[in-house]
């Protein structure tokens, strides 16, 4: 048996271990599988050229396509956005490029995991970008892509209670983690909209506006915030007098300094 046909097998096993680890929702040791599995892969040698003359070369693309699907799959369920992007980016190889590999059942879900991932990020531009990569046709009829379209509508409309309450249309339990992420986005550009608008706000309007799910959450949020609370613990108070000065437009000096200025141009001329 040839080497490269010892290393596929050797990933082939190492993959089913990584499939039952994640289907057991054991992400920790999914991350420490996939670290083992990264030292085999490389050295496939399709590994990130498709095109590379092997042996083994539709084992080994659709093992690395099947492990990077996965590994994208898991940095999703513990919101690590950052290892996320790095495993799409290589995954997009084996979607664009290989003709000849048949299409991933969760292909789709992918894609529509990126897309929320781009909103959490409030990267709008480079959404819109991937998803005109997709067929226009499945924007609606695909379940995963509708629902990243979805949340992009209500971010534009600015209808958060409905994106706050999105969690309970999800195409699939590894949206959920993504959507949390978004819920705490949506929320602190809400709270960061709060002071400018009231003068003072109870604890129990401000757990509707945020929608959270009890005042001690509401309070956590005025002390990250530093919002200054009522003697009686049931209010916010805001003091908007220094913002307002800080906007307010000097037209009389504007006016002054004009004049002098008109005056200056007259003796010049």
């Amino acid at each position: 048996m040839s080497t490269s046909s010892v290393n596929v097998r050797k990933v082939a096993e190492e993959y089913q271990r990584l499939k039952a680890s994640y289907d057991g929702n054991k992400d920790d040791a999914s991350v420490e599988i996939l670290n083992g599995i990264k030292r085999y892969i490389i050295f496939f040698p399709t590994f990130l050229n498709p095109s590379a003359q092997s042996e083994t070369r539709m084992e080994e693309l659709t093992l690395t396509r099947n492990i990077l699907e996965l590994a994208v799959l898991v940095s999703a369920r513990q919101k690590d956005v950052d290892r996320f992007e790095l495993y799409f980016n290589q995954l997009q190889l084996y979607y664009t490029d290989v003709s000849d590999l048949e299409e991933s059942p969760i292909y789709l879900k992918i894609l529509g995991l990126n897309l929320v991932r781009l909103l959490v990020l409030s990267k709008i531009a480079q959404f819109h970008s991937e998803l005109e990569r997709i067929p226009y046709d499945i924007h609606g009829s695909n379940i995963d892509i509708r629902f990243a379209v979805l949340l992009e509508r209500y971010l534009m409309e600015g209808s958060y209670n409905k994106l706050l309450t999105s969690r309970k249309k999800v195409p699939s339990s590894e949206y959920v983690p993504l959507v949390e992420m978004l819920e705490d986005t949506v929320r602190h550009e809400v709270a960061e909209c709060i002071p400018h608008s009231y003068t003072q706000l109870s604890v129990e309007a401000a757990q509707k506006i945020l929608m959270m799910s009890s005042p001690e959450h509401v309070l956590q949020i005025g002390r990250d915030y530093k919002w200054q609370l009522s003697s009686d613990n049931k209010k916010f108070i805001f003091d908007r007098d220094e913002d307002k000065a800080k906007k307010e437009i000097p037209f009389t000096d504007i006016i002054r300094e004009h004049i002098t200025y008109a005056n200056d141009l007259q003796n010049v001329i």
